[in-house]
């Protein structure tokens, strides 16, 4: 199984453990709305006019990601992490969008999603206090990002927005 393979295994792992696509189907009706389905940027180091990833949200709440030929763990992440942005509840998003300074604004724009996905991968490759199921996907960013310099995810994320991220993820702070 080829390096790519194995992390869009492991990123759907995590999806299907967090039970994504149902509570978004729940949700479908949000006072929050998001651009209809945007294609994704390149990855920062992506060659070419193609998108890496293009991400899709259907109308049952579903979303699907095509990989393009130059996919790296960190587009299927970036594509994940605005998966999951559709996931947090109404006292998440509010505290997201103070951090964004867009309270109040809706719809999102797809700049709004990629600040969010981009803060959100800054703190995966950070991996502060990670259990060890989730170490992995922070040495797979880290792989496709040795240096965070200069980069989209050379961004300051501050304390209760890293907060927001571990109640995403289930994290419980270890002592």
């Amino acid at each position: 199984m080829n390096t790519l393979a194995l992390c869009v295994a492991i990123v759907f792992g995590i999806l299907a453990v967090f039970s994504i696509v149902a509570r978004i189907r729940e949700r479908s009706s949000s006072q929050y709305r998001f651009p209809e389905s945007p294609t994704l940027h390149p990855h920062d180091t992506g060659q070419g006019p193609e998108p890496a990833v293009e991400l899709e949200f259907g109308q049952d709440g579903r979303a699907t990601i095509a990989l393009g030929d130059g996919s790296t763990i960190a587009d299927v992440h970036h594509a994940m992490a605005r998966i999951f942005l559709r996931d947090l509840e109404q006292p998440q998003m509010q505290e997201m969008e103070r951090w964004l300074g867009i309270e109040g604004r809706r719809p999102w724009t797809l700049d709004d999603e990629n600040r969010f996905a981009w803060a959100f991968s800054r703190f995966v490759w950070g991996g502060e206090d990670f259990p060890p199921k989730l170490r992995g996907m922070s040495q797979l960013l880290k792989k496709a990002y040795p240096s965070i310099k200069g980069t989209h995810l050379d961004v300051e994320v501050p304390h209760e927005i890293k907060e927001l991220f571990r109640e995403m993820l289930n994290m419980r702070r270890q002592s």
